[in-house]
């Protein structure tokens, strides 16, 4: 579209201690849509980092143990565009 959405946040929250963790998010699965012919946006994720290193992908609504020493990165959906006609 002539004007296109912003571009997202990224958020890393490491724990220094044992908790326990939910997340209740939307658009992890169905881009946020464009109007009036603007593109749609793109989808966000929510990962786990553990101490060795990988990457657990939670769903859209998930409780997840998560131990002192990892990560919970939270990267949120970009708005779709906007396409302006005069």
């Amino acid at each position: 579209g002539q004007y296109r959405g912003g571009d997202g946040t990224r958020r890393v929250l490491r724990f220094l201690e044992d908790v326990d963790c939910a997340i209740l998010s939307s658009h992890r699965t169905l881009p946020p849509a464009g109007l009036a012919g603007g593109g749609n946006g793109e989808v966000g994720c929510t990962e786990v980092r553990r101490t060795d290193a990988s990457l657990e992908e939670l769903v859209p609504c998930d409780q997840v143990r998560v131990m002192a020493g990892e990560s919970v990165v939270v990267t949120s959906p970009t708005s779709g565009g906007y396409l302006r006609e005069d």
